[in-house]
């Protein structure tokens, strides 16, 4: 059935979702060594582990004949990365905080004030660029097919009166969270939706080159420009944030955590952001370092 000393498919399918597995309850070790997760939800969350295993090793057949295609295995290391958030969740509450999903009163998913965010940016970075390649770059960035980029291209052509419109849009987000913080000390947002990435570059003047770049999120490749999303839940409104450590990926990179907090409140937050860092371990160095 197979030629030479060629592998069947479906067993190297079975080897890579083993090895991901494998992955998976290495990341349990970790978190129960350094204390962020009790010896029975160890056993609890091993036993959930295996019993996906079993369901997914039943469905490969060993001499399937289709490509692998890696989704078992990205499967395992998502699985190892949504129990470590939850240790890192479960660790908080033990040490007496309150932890919730919870936004601003009106944010939604986020689409809209990422626009507005975008324009203003365009607005503010981009006016003093020579206006033909200022010209240029918004054409290129409007015909894109990215909404958030074609936001930052109405702000590098935009009119005054567009500018106070978006302030005074601005300045209902800030009012979004001065009421959300009458109820909460911070929010915790991941600090990128990616973990490190390769160093590229950047032309002069600033950001020109931002809409020619692209970063790969859960193997789908996105602009460049996305990578803004988290940044701007805070920056839009001029809120303090602060970055925290949260561990490592189950490929060994770090992995980072934003903290917002009220306004002008710098010094709770970073009080608060070396609290859950501890909690969670602190800064863990990269294996492969070492």
């Amino acid at each position: 059935l197979v030629g030479g000393n060629e592998e069947p498919v479906g067993v190297q399918q079975r080897r890579a979702l083993v090895d991901g597995f494998v992955r998976a309850h290495d990341a349990l070790d970790r978190l129960q060594e350094t204390g962020l997760m009790t010896r029975a939800e160890r056993e609890h969350l091993g036993a959930t582990i295996e019993a996906q295993e079993e369901v997914l090793l039943e469905g490969l057949d060993p001499l399937d004949e289709e490509p692998p295609t890696g989704e078992d295995d990205r499967l395992a290391d998502r699985i190892a990365e949504l129990l470590l958030q939850r240790a890192r969740i479960e660790a908080l509450r033990r040490a007496g905080a309150i932890v919730a999903p919870a936004m601003p009163d009106g944010f939604g998913d986020g689409r809209e004030s990422m626009r507005l965010y975008m324009r203003l940016l365009g607005y503010m970075m981009m006016s003093r660029w020579p206006e033909a390649l200022r010209q240029k770059r918004a054409r290129d960035m409007a015909a894109s097919g990215c909404e958030f980029q074609a936001a930052m291209a109405e702000g590098m052509v935009c009119s005054g009166a567009q500018v106070f419109g978006w302030y005074l849009a601005r300045e209902g987000v800030r009012q979004g969270w001065r009421r959300f913080f009458e109820g909460w000390d911070a929010l915790l947002t991941p600090a990128f939706h990616t973990t490190a990435f390769p160093h590229r570059p950047h032309g002069e003047p600033a950001l020109t080159s931002w809409h020619d770049q692209t970063v790969t999120v859960a193997g789908q490749v996105l602009p460049y420009t996305r990578g803004l999303f988290y940044p701007h839940v805070a920056t839009l409104a001029g809120q303090p944030a602060v970055t925290l450590p949260a561990g490592l990926s189950a490929e060994g990179l770090p992995v980072g955590l934003q903290l917002v907090g009220p306004y002008l409140e710098d010094r709770t937050l970073t009080r608060l952001a070396a609290l859950i860092a501890r909690e969670n371990g602190g800064f863990l160095e990269p294996p492969w370092t070492a």
